[in-house]
């Protein structure tokens, strides 16, 4: 399905929506269990507001547990398009998060920011939280929404938060290096420093944190 989606991709450049759905159609045929696939094939009618064709080819794929998440939050976004000021949307959102394993919450959230906004996503911090309470990824997603709307001591309190919900250390070192950019943000060089050094206690090759480091001590004096 490579090239099909490829040449979706050229008539999305053309603004030629009718043309890209039609290659994406045809690339969700080829390749119905790809979740790629399917998700840029639904969103797309949902960008271009083909909610009945939409509700029509989402059965085809609600119930593969795989696409199930996905597929969830696809109508939610394509909801919140047509119903703005309802709650609904915001509900089958909630759902679609829940429903969600590890390798869906982030593109589910993805949607729910695209449709909501970064204050959206905000709003629903305690909710979302409540739903995925082991989830690394919700309080990432917040962090990176409220650094993006300035709100950087509370981005720092939420990146800690990911951080304590996974062991995975190369993870540790993603929500560090935000981290060290929302200092940066505030000015507050010393613990911009010190999280750097943080970094390289994990990794120390580092090549952001080693150059980082080295241009504030080379600042210092």
């Amino acid at each position: 399905p490579n090239f099909v989606m490829a040449m979706a991709d050229v008539w999305k450049q053309k603004k030629q929506p009718q043309r890209e759905i039609g290659m994406l159609k045809k690339a969700a045929e080829i390749a119905p269990d790809n979740q790629l696939v399917i998700h840029s094939y639904l969103k797309a009618l949902a960008m271009n507001d083909a909610y009945d064709i939409l509700q029509d080819e989402a059965k085809k794929y609600i119930g593969d547990p795989k696409q199930k998440a996905g597929v969830m939050g696809i109508l939610a976004f394509a909801n919140t398009r047509r119903h703005p000021n309802t709650r609904a949307p915001l509900n089958e959102f909630f759902a679609a998060i829940k429903a969600s394993g590890p390798e869906e919450i982030s593109y589910v959230l993805g949607l729910m920011q695209q449709a909501m906004g970064l204050q959206g996503l905000t709003t629903h911090a305690l909710q979302l939280k409540k739903i995925h309470p082991n989830s690394w990824e919700i309080p990432l997603a917040i962090a990176r929404a409220e650094a993006q709307q300035g709100k950087h001591s509370q981005a720092i309190k939420e990146y800690k938060n990911a951080m304590g919900l996974t062991k995975d250390r190369r993870y540790h070192i993603v929500a560090l290096s935000a981290i060290a950019s929302s200092y940066s943000a505030l000015n507050d060089h010393a613990n911009m420093e010190k999280t750097y050094r943080e970094i390289l206690k994990i990794d120390p090759k580092n090549k952001a944190a080693l150059n980082n480091l080295a241009y504030m001590l080379l600042e210092k004096h």
